[in-house]
């Protein structure tokens, strides 16, 4: 098992602790996209005692109408919350996300 790039040692009974919560938008108005989160933490303990954790999370816009206005200001916030940090955090894991929506059997690309 890794954590945070680090190998981890496992035992039968390996001590970790896991929470998440997650939330989403379904709103009435068609014109509204809905909106998911899902944030994630977890922690766990080596045979010496030592503590890894990490937190995880993704979220998502679904417009039933694509509005590209709603697109571009959504995709500027995530980059801009990224950039406070890291300014190659925005491009890599927005690559992951859209493989991950990607279906690759009907041929589709996220916009």
């Amino acid at each position: 098992m890794t954590g945070k790039g680090k190998k981890i040692s496992e035992c039968e009974e390996t001590p970790f602790w896991a929470c998440g919560v997650s939330g989403i938008i379904h709103p009435r108005n068609p014109h509204v996209p809905t909106f998911h989160f899902n944030l994630r933490y977890f922690e766990i303990e080596d045979l010496l005692g030592q503590k890894s954790w990490w937190f995880g999370g993704v979220c998502d816009l679904t417009p039933y109408y694509l509005d590209e206005e709603d697109v571009s200001y959504f995709h500027r916030t995530l980059k801009a919350a990224c950039d406070s940090y890291d300014t190659q955090y925005y491009p890599k894991y927005k690559a992951w996300c859209d493989d991950y929506f990607r279906i690759s059997h009907e041929g589709h690309q996220p916009w």
